[in-house]
C-alpha cells in the first residue's frame, strides 16, 4: 500500500503530462468531411488517420506540439495544437506544384524539379487483372511504350521510354525499386517457351507509386544504366495510428482481346485443295477427287472422307480456355505505435490463360518496419516474399508443339479424339502434334521464388546534415521442370525427355551517402553525395535425360540414356560515386547540377570507369511580378536539361578473348578460339536535351505540360565483320549513332462541378522520330547495313526500317501473284526473285502514342473511362508464310486463313489472292502484302463503382466500402481491316503465334477497417 501510494501519484503526473487533441478535417467549405487524412506529430513517428466522419485524437506527451495534415489531393497543413479541440480546413492541392515524386535516390517535391519525371499513384493502377505492373501503365505515362509480345500471364513486357536508342545492347529501362536498382530479366527455363518476366513476383496492391524518368537531369544520377530511361517503384510504407485493415478482392474472368485469324474449315480446305488439283493437272473439278486418290498425290483427303465422313474437328474451340478465370486477393494492415511504423501484407494471385491448361500463380507477402532508435536516428527494413509460378508454353515460333500453332495451323480433318469421343487420338498424320494430348501429359513449369530486403539507418546530425546508410539483397531462386511424353509429341522418339534446371541469382547492393542542406535568406542549396557498390552473382544448374520406362515418371532420376549435365556461373559488379546539388532562389529560381562516376565489370580494365553528367534549370514564372496581371494563371514553369548518361547492358565477357571447352577431339576435352576480345569496347552514350513547360489555370481544374526531347545516342556497338583469315567473322566495337527528338504533352481538366455531380477529362500523347545517323564502314569505306527478310538498318531511316518487295497484288489474267520491279511503282513482275528489296515507309516503333481518361462522380457513383491510341507505325504478319500460302501449305501439309476462299478462279477476277496450286508458290513470301498499317485504338479500362455510404458501413464496422465492376481492353479498333491478328505486337512489330493480348471484366470490393 505505502508503494501503491507513492505510485498513483507519479503515474497521475506522468499522465497528466499528456496533451489529449482531438479535432475534425474538412475541406475549405467546412461542408465535407475528410476520412484518411494523416495526422503526425512533427518530428516523431506518433500519428493517427482521420475517421470516416473527418474526426481524429491522437496523445501528445510534449504541450502544444505542431501537427502535421496530409492528404492527397490537399495542400499539407502544419498546425500549432495549442487548444484541446482543433477544426482543420484542408485546401485542395489542384496545381500539384508541391507534390512529392520519388525520383529514385531521394524524393523532390515537383516545383524543384528540373528534369523530366511523370509520377502515377499506386491507386491508379490497384485495380488491374494483370499479373505485372508494367501492363497496367500502358497509356498512363507520355513517353512510355508498354508492347506485349504475349498475353501468357507473366510474359515479360517490351517497355519504351522515348524510342529506341541501340542495335545490339538493350532498349529496357532500368527499373529501381524503394530506392536500390533492381535486375528486370527474364527467368524462363528454355528460350523456345514463354517468357518469365521478374516484374510478375510484385505485387500490384504493393506499390505505392511509379515514375519515369526520361531525360538527363532525371536519369544521369543512374549513369551507365540511364540511358533507356528509369522507372521507380515506390512501394507502400506504414500509416499513423491504430492498426488499419485493408482486404481488395476481385474474381473475373477473360478472352482474348482479338479472334485473331479464321482458319478453313474441313469443306473449304476440301474445295480448295481439289481446285489446286484442277489448276496444276488440268483436271476437271469434279474429277479431281478421283485423280488425287489414283495418283495417290495424298490419302489425307480420302481418310477424312471414307474413314471419318467429313467429321471435322475445330481446334480453336477445343484449345481455347473459355472464361478464363482471374482472381486477386490482398489483405493488408498499416499504423503505428509510438516510435515505430509498419505494413503488412498478404497476397494471391490466380490467372488462367486462354489456352487450356496453361496458368499463372503468386503468392505474396510484404512486411515494412520503421523504428526511430532515437529521435535522430531511423531504422526501417522492408522485406518483401513472393513464390510465381507459370505454365510454361512453346510459344516463341510455329513449333509443332505450340498450342497456338495447333489453333492455326492444324488440319480440321486430324480428329481430336479416336471413336469413342474420349481417347485422345495420338496418331496424328499432320506435322503438328494433337496439343491436347500434350497438355494433359507433358510438363513445362517456371517457379520463382524472389526474396527482398531492404534496410536503411538514417542519422539526423544536425539540422543541416544527414547521413544513410542502406544495404539492398535481392535473391531469385528459379526452377525449371520440362517432360515431354513418350507417346506422342517431340517426347516420342527419345522415349520421353526431361529438363531440370535451377537458377540463383542474387543481387545486392549497398550505398552511403551524406545530405547537406543550406538555408540562408531566399537562397536553399541541398548537396547529396552517394557511394554505391552492386553485384550480381548468377548460378545455374541444369541436367537432361531421356528413355523413360514408364508412364507417370517425369523426374530426371528417371531417365535411363543420353544424360547429361551442365553448370555455370557469372557475376558482374558497379562501383559508383554520385554528387547531386539543387539550389534555390525565392522558390522561383531553380538550378540542378548532378555527377557520377561509374565503372562496370563488363568491360576491360582500361574502359571500366566513365563521368555522366546533367545540369537542369527551372523557372517557376508565374511568381515574377509581371505576371501578376494574368487572370486565372495559377503557374507557368519553364524548364530546360541537358546531360550524358549511358548504357552497359550488353552481355558478360563481350570484351575479352574466349575460349571454349565444350568440344571433344579423339575422346579427349578439346579447346578451340570462340570469340575475339575488343579491349576497347565501352558503353553506349546518350546526350539528352529536354526542355518544357508546366501551367495551370482556374486554381487547378486546368493544367498541363508540354515539352521537347533530342536524345542523340553514339558509341552504339555493332558487329563489324573481320577478314575470314582471323578464324572469327565479326567484331564487336563502339561506332555509329542515332538520335530520338519528339514531343511530349499532357492536359486535364475539372470540366464540370456541379453540386454532387463531377466529371474530368485529361488527354496526353507523345511522338517520337528515330533515325540512324552514322554506321560501321568495311575497308573500302562502305556503310555495313543490317538486314534480314523484312527490315534494315541504314542511316537515314529509323532502326530496323521495314525492307521488302512490295506486293503489286494478283494478275487478273492468270491469277499469278505480282511485286514491283523497283519495289516501289511501275513495272511489274510475276517472278518474286526479279522483285527488288526497297525501303517501303516507317518501322515497328510508333510515331504517336496517346491516352485519354475521363471520370464521372455522382453521388457515391463513379465511372472511368481510359483509351489508349497508338499509330504512326507498321506491323508484320510474320507466319504468313504457312496460312496464306496459295500452294499446298495451306490445304496439304497444314492450314490456312479463310481469306483463302476469296482467291482467283476466272480470268477476269479482281482479288488480292492468287489462285491455288497443287504445288509451291512465291505468293506469301516476305511483301508488304503482309505489311499493316499499326495503327489502333484499345478501351484500355472501363470501371463502374460505387462507394457505400458511411452511415451504413460504420454499422458494422467498417469505415468505408466500394464495389467495383471493372473491363480492361474490352474494345479493340484497327486501322487496317485486313490486319487478322490482334494490332498489339512486341517491340520488332512482328505478329506470332503466341498468345494474344486479353479482355476481362472483373468485379471487385475494396474495404477499410
Amino acid at each position: 500500500m505505502i508503494l501503491l501510494s507513492f505510485l498513483i501519484p507519479i503515474f497521475y503526473c506522468s499522465y497528466s503530462q499528456n496533451q489529449i487533441i482531438k479535432g475534425k478535417i474538412t475541406d475549405l467549405s467546412g461542408k465535407n468531411s475528410l476520412a484518411g487524412v494523416s495526422v503526425i506529430i512533427k518530428g516523431t513517428q506518433k500519428g493517427t488517420i482521420s475517421g470516416a466522419e473527418g474526426d481524429f485524437q491522437i496523445i501528445s506527451e510534449k504541450e502544444n506540439p505542431i501537427l502535421v495534415f496530409s492528404f492527397v489531393g490537399m495542400k499539407t497543413q502544419e498546425v500549432v495544437a495549442d487548444k484541446g479541440n482543433l477544426e482543420i480546413k484542408l485546401e485542395a492541392d489542384r496545381i500539384g506544384i508541391d507534390e512529392v515524386v520519388a525520383i529514385g535516390y531521394q524524393s523532390r517535391i515537383r516545383k524543384s524539379i528540373t528534369g523530366s519525371a511523370y509520377q502515377v499513384s499506386g491507386e491508379l493502377i490497384a485495380g488491374s487483372p494483370a499479373t505485372s505492373f508494367d501492363l497496367a501503365l500502358q497509356g498512363k505515362i507520355p513517353g512510355l511504350v508498354v508492347a506485349s509480345p504475349s498475353g501468357t500471364p507473366g510474359t515479360m513486357q517490351d517497355l519504351r521510354v522515348r524510342g529506341a536508342g541501340s542495335i545490339l545492347a538493350s532498349n529496357q529501362p532500368l527499373i529501381v525499386l524503394d530506392g536500390v536498382p533492381v535486375i528486370n530479366i527474364d527467368f524462363s527455363g528454355e528460350p523456345q517457351k514463354s517468357t518469365f518476366g521478374i516484374l510478375s513476383a510484385l505485387n500490384i496492391q504493393d506499390i505505392n507509386s511509379v515514375t519515369v524518368l526520361k531525360d538527363a537531369s532525371a536519369t544521369s544520377a543512374f549513369g551507365a544504366r540511364g540511358s533507356n530511361g528509369v522507372i521507380v517503384i515506390t512501394t507502400k510504407n506504414g500509416g499513423y495510428g491504430k492498426t488499419r485493415f485493408n482486404v481488395n478482392s476481385s474474381v473475373g474472368f477473360q478472352h482474348n482481346a482479338t479472334n485473331g485469324l479464321e482458319v478453313l474449315n474441313g469443306m473449304q480446305r476440301e474445295e480448295l485443295m481439289l481446285e489446286a488439283v484442277h489448276n496444276s493437272f488440268n483436271v476437271p473439278v469434279n474429277q479431281a477427287y478421283d485423280f488425287l486418290v489414283k495418283n495417290n498425290l495424298t490419302n489425307t483427303l480420302k481418310t477424312w472422307v471414307e474413314t471419318y465422313n467429313r467429321k471435322e474437328t475445330n481446334w480453336q474451340n477445343l484449345l481455347t480456355n473459355k472464361n478464363s478465370l482471374v482472381q486477386n486477393y490482398t489483405i493488408s494492415a498499416s499504423g503505428s505505435d509510438g516510435d515505430s511504423r509498419y505494413y503488412a501484407s498478404l497476397g494471391y494471385n490466380n490467372t488462367e490463360s486462354t489456352v487450356i491448361g496453361n496458368e499463372f500463380s503468386r503468392i505474396s507477402g510484404k512486411f515494412r518496419y520503421q523504428r526511430n532508435f532515437t529521435p535522430d536516428v531511423v531504422f526501417s527494413a522492408n522485406i518483401m516474399i513472393s513464390n510465381t509460378t507459370q505454365d510454361a508454353l512453346l510459344e516463341q515460333s510455329a513449333y509443332f508443339g505450340n498450342p497456338m500453332s495447333t489453333r492455326y495451323l492444324m488440319s480440321p480433318w486430324e480428329q481430336a479424339y479416336l471413336a469413342d469421343g474420349k481417347t485422345l487420338n495420338t496418331a496424328t498424320t499432320s506435322s503438328f502434334y494433337n496439343t491436347l494430348y500434350l497438355m494433359e501429359n507433358d510438363i513445362n513449369k517456371n517457379d520463382l521464388t524472389r526474396g527482398l530486403l531492404n534496410t536503411t539507418l538514417k542519422w539526423k546530425i544536425t539540422n543541416k546534415l544527414s547521413f544513410k546508410l542502406l544495404y539492398s539483397g535481392d535473391y531469385n531462386v528459379a526452377a525449371y521442370h520440362s517432360y515431354q511424353n513418350r507417346v506422342h509429341g517431340d517426347g516420342k522418339a527419345k522415349g520421353g525427355s526431361a529438363i531440370q534446371s535451377v537458377i540463383r541469382n542474387y543481387n545486392w547492393v549497398s550505398q552511403n551517402s551524406i545530405d547537406y542542406q543550406f538555408l540562408s535568406g531566399e537562397n536553399n542549396l541541398a548537396f547529396k553525395f552517394l557511394f554505391e557498390y552492386q553485384e550480381n552473382r548468377n548460378n545455374n544448374l541444369s541436367g537432361s535425360g531421356e528413355r523413360f520406362p514408364a508412364d507417370g515418371l517425369y523426374y530426371l532420376s528417371a531417365a535411363s540414356s543420353n544424360l547429361d549435365a551442365n553448370a555455370g556461373f557469372t557475376n558482374w559488379k558497379n562501383i559508383s560515386c554520385l554528387g547531386m546539388m539543387n539550389y534555390s532562389l525565392k522558390d522561383k529560381y531553380w538550378a540542378d547540377l548532378t555527377f557520377r562516376n561509374e565503372g562496370s565489370s563488363l568491360f576491360a580494365p582500361g574502359m571500366r570507369y566513365g563521368n555522366f553528367w546533367s545540369a537542369g534549370a527551372a523557372w517557376n514564372m508565374s511568381q515574377e511580378n509581371f505576371m501578376a496581371g494574368i487572370r486565372r494563371l495559377d503557374m507557368l514553369r519553364l524548364r530546360v536539361s541537358y546531360g550524358l548518361s549511358g548504357n552497359s547492358a550488353i552481355g558478360i565477357n563481350q570484351y575479352q578473348a574466349l575460349l571454349s571447352y565444350d568440344k571433344a577431339y579423339a575422346g579427349e576435352g578439346a579447346v578451340y578460339p570462340k570469340q575475339i576480345g575488343n579491349p576497347e569496347l565501352t558503353w553506349e552514350k546518350n546526350r539528352n536535351f529536354d526542355a518544357g513547360f508546366e501551367y495551370s489555370f482556374f486554381e487547378g481544374r486546368l493544367k498541363g505540360f508540354a515539352s521537347w526531347y533530342h536524345r542523340y545516342t553514339f558509341d552504339l556497338l555493332q558487329m563489324v565483320p573481320m577478314s575470314r583469315t582471323t578464324g572469327h567473322e565479326a567484331l564487336l566495337m563502339n561506332v555509329g549513332s542515332l538520335v530520338n527528338r519528339g514531343y511530349e504533352g499532357e492536359i486535364t481538366g475539372e470540366i464540370i462541378q456541379s453540386g454532387e455531380f463531377r466529371f474530368s477529362a485529361g488527354i496526353s500523347f507523345a511522338t517520337v522520330e528515330n533515325e540512324v545517323i552514322e554506321l560501321a564502314k568495311d575497308v573500302d569505306g562502305n556503310e555495313i547495313n543490317i538486314e534480314n527478310a523484312t527490315r534494315k538498318v541504314a542511316t537515314g531511316h529509323p532502326l530496323y526500317g521495314w525492307y521488302m518487295r512490295k506486293w503489286a497484288g494478283v494478275n487478273p489474267e492468270n491469277g499469278k501473284p505480282l511485286w514491283y520491279v523497283n519495289g516501289i511503282d511501275g513495272e511489274v513482275t510475276e517472278n518474286y526473285n526479279a522483285a527488288k528489296k526497297e525501303w517501303q515507309g516507317e518501322s515497328a516503333i510508333p510515331k504517336l502514342t496517346a491516352g485519354l481518361t475521363t471520370h464521372t462522380e455522382f453521388r457515391n457513383f463513379y465511372f472511368d473511362l481510359s483509351f489508349y491510341y497508338a499509330g504512326g507505325h507498321k506491323i508484320f504478319e510474320d507466319l504468313s508464310v504457312l496460312t496464306h500460302h496459295a500452294g499446298y501449305y495451306t490445304f496439304l501439309y497444314y492450314n490456312g486463313t479463310a481469306k483463302l476462299m476469296d482467291r482467283w478462279q476466272n480470268p477476269g477476277d479482281i482479288t488480292d489472292i492468287p489462285k491455288m496450286v497443287y504445288g509451291a508458290s512465291d505468293d506469301s513470301k516476305e511483301s508488304t502484302r503482309f505489311l499493316f498499317d499499326g495503327d489502333y485504338i484499345r478501351m484500355k479500362d472501363l470501371v463502374l463503382g460505387y462507394q457505400i455510404p458511411v452511415t451504413i458501413t460504420r454499422k458494422i464496422g467498417i469505415e468505408n466500402a466500394d464495389i467495383y465492376l471493372r473491363g480492361t481492353n474490352l474494345f479493340t479498333f484497327a486501322k487496317e481491316k485486313e490486319l487478322e491478328y490482334d494490332p498489339e505486337t512486341g517491340a520488332d512489330g512482328m505478329t506470332r503465334f503466341t498468345t494474344p493480348p486479353v479482355k476481362s471484366i472483373v468485379f471487385g470490393i475494396n474495404l477499410n477497417f
